[in-house]
């Protein structure tokens, strides 16, 4: 996940590529929702304060994605995953089965492509 635009998976695409197909469906999403989504993930500390106040799926995203550029440690790379689906499964209804598949790409895709051990079972 730290190496978003260069890993590669199995099947030749990036990960970026991955993501960028699901990615009309979360957009849908959050738009539906966006000031209780930027709301929460404020308050998760996922985002900051300027892009709660001006939200987009893409900017919510794309914070999300730029703290694991600033994280070493496996503990802190779980923590983060954690806030970010807590928001997911706070929130309800369709977030929820969101949530768990964002959760089960992140966990195969950390633990596959990077050879880490991620958890994420505080959820």
């Amino acid at each position: 996940l730290i190496f978003v635009s260069t890993k590669y998976l199995s099947d030749g695409r990036s990960l970026e590529m991955r993501r960028r197909e699901k990615k009309p469906a979360l957009s849908r999403l959050f738009d539906s929702t966006m000031e209780t989504v930027a709301e929460e993930m404020l308050q998760a500390r996922v985002i900051t304060g300027s892009i709660e106040r001006n939200p987009t799926s893409d900017a919510i995203i794309n914070s999300f994605l730029s703290a694991f550029e600033f994280m070493d440690e496996l503990e802190d790379i779980e923590n983060h995953c954690v806030k970010f689906l807590s928001v997911f499964y706070k929130i309800g209804g369709p977030f929820v089965p969101a949530g768990d598949m964002i959760k089960r790409r992140l966990l195969k895709k950390i633990n596959s492509e990077l050879g880490i051990e991620l958890k994420l079972v505080n959820i």
